[in-house]
């Protein structure tokens, strides 16, 4: 019997071990790059909101209170809430300190409420002092928004008053 001579080059077994490793590979990237994606929103938004909370602030300064916002677009909408994704977004705050910016999904799913599962925007809302969300004897704003989880992110900012106009 004759031996042929030894052939060079890789199984079909190899070949699809190697393939599968490499499916692996990518499968693992991409879950990680995805998580990846949604920590970069959620730092975003926090560090909009932080801007946003400055100017209010300076703005409050100035003037001695923010705008009480009512619902811009439609009687009732969003509950009067303020959000980023309508045009008038903190619209009495752009001569002085610019447009303000949005979130980077700024999409709703819901128009009945700001906080609705699904609404990736930005929500700003001035109560008077003495309401059931103000803080204890002051005006307040409550600035939020949805994390990419699903988690809502409320901050409160005690100010001078909610303006009945802009000044």
């Amino acid at each position: 019997m004759k031996l042929r001579p030894s052939q060079k080059g890789f199984t079909i077994v190899e070949l699809l071990i190697v393939i599968v490793v490499i499916g692996i590979l990518a499968a693992i990237t991409v879950v990680a790059y995805n998580g990846i994606q949604d920590r970069a929103k959620d730092t975003r938004r926090a560090n909009d909101l932080a801007q946003i909370t400055k100017a209010l602030q300076a703005y409050d300064t100035v003037h001695g209170g923010v705008v009480y916002v009512p619902a811009y677009d439609t009687v009732g909408l969003y509950g009067g809430w303020d959000t980023s994704n309508k045009s008038s977004w903190l619209a009495f705050m752009r001569s002085e300190h610019g447009t303000m910016p949005v979130d980077p999904t700024n999409y709703a799913a819901s128009t009945v409420d700001a906080s609705s599962a699904g609404n990736y925007l930005y929500r700003y809302y001035c109560y008077d002092a003495g309401s059931s969300n103000a803080l204890p004897g002051t005006a307040t704003v409550v600035l939020g928004y949805r994390k990419q989880s699903g988690a809502d992110v409320n901050s409160k900012l005690a100010v001078s008053s909610c303006l009945r106009s802009i000044p």
